[in-house]
């Protein structure tokens, strides 16, 4: 008898060791508190509610920005936002579905999913209603690409920064959370210090403020967060989105690039891959890595701003560097 009971203890302390992470990392609700004085506004679109905010001149020129995997809307876009006068453009930026100020709808985070949230906001706030200028940042790139390709007499350009969509690098941590079975657990385990590295990294370099950092570990507390990301990773070919790329190559609207030179992630030498997926872009490479978006906003600043007014490459390569 004594065996059966401590088979009973141990089989409840080793539940109780594997469920914590999963009940207690990612437990903070959105609710109602959380969503009060907000700068920007909900919509009720046909998956969830999305937090989004619109910024600048309603005469400006129209810039539509999506985010990428982790870093939501209204943290990754701030740095870049604050070096532009926002008197020349009208800006819609958004969270993702399972990120920042956004619902965390209980579906499979497949390609479809965002590209039907972002139509459905396109659409919710009128700026469907003539072309605008669509940009994307690492996930967001594939995301942006995919809609471009999908809807080509939308677009007034199309710019995409450190875009996925190509192959990346494999990691043992990236290998761990995709096992059946015990994924979701290492990834609740593991996600959130993998998660906030890159931002970490770039606070002890003095590069991004402290405040950016503390709003990002609050915004993936929020429940169900990481089941949201753990399920993009399981669902979104995020190496594999070559074919929408080749698709924008056949379309003939104007495309720019920007890239890090030393990007960890979405590795710089993919842009030769993409360069050749659609020959007329045009590529602006910035010395600085995956998370220029927010560590490197002047260098952002001057690299959008000359693809956005076709500024003349100040090289014979035909290409920016900053």
């Amino acid at each position: 008898m004594r065996w059966l009971i401590g088979f009973v203890v141990l089989s409840a302390v080793l539940f109780l060791g594997w469920m914590l992470p999963l009940v207690l990392i990612d437990s903070l609700p959105l609710d109602a508190r959380e969503r009060a004085g907000l700068p920007g506004r909900f919509a009720q679109l046909s998956q969830g509610q999305t937090y989004y905010r619109i910024r600048g001149n309603s005469e400006g020129v129209p810039l539509v920005l999506v985010h990428g995997f982790s870093t939501p809307g209204n943290l990754v876009w701030g740095p870049l936002l604050g070096q532009l006068d926002l008197e020349q453009y009208h800006v819609l930026e958004m969270d993702l579905f399972g990120r920042g100020f956004s619902d965390r709808p209980e579906l499979d985070y497949q390609a479809r999913v965002f590209q039907l949230q972002l139509s459905d906001l396109l659409s919710e706030t009128g700026f469907d209603a003539a072309p605008f200028v669509l940009v994307g940042y690492s996930m967001g790139g594939p995301i942006v690409t995919q809609y471009a390709a999908d809807n080509p007499d939308q677009i007034r350009r199309l710019i995409t920064i450190a875009p996925a969509g190509y192959p990346l690098p494999s990691t043992r941590t990236g290998e761990l959370v995709r096992l059946p079975v015990v994924g979701l657990w290492l990834f609740h385990l593991l996600g959130p210090e993998n998660l906030e590295a890159g931002i970490a990294l770039d606070v002890e370099q003095g590069t991004v403020d402290f405040g950016l950092l503390h709003q990002f570990r609050r915004q993936t507390l929020y429940s169900d967060t990481l089941d949201a990301l753990h399920s993009t990773l399981m669902h979104y070919p995020l190496n594999n989105q070559r074919q929408h790329f080749r698709q924008v190559g056949a379309q003939s609207y104007p495309v720019g690039v920007i890239w890090g030179l030393l990007d960890e992630f979405t590795p710089y030498h993919n842009s030769a891959k993409l360069m050749e997926d659609i020959p007329r872009a045009e590529l602006c490479t910035i010395e600085g890595n995956h998370g220029i978006i927010m560590n490197k906003p002047v260098e952002m600043a001057q690299c959008l701003e000359s693809l956005l007014n076709d500024a003349p490459p100040p090289d014979d390569a035909g290409a920016w560097v900053y």
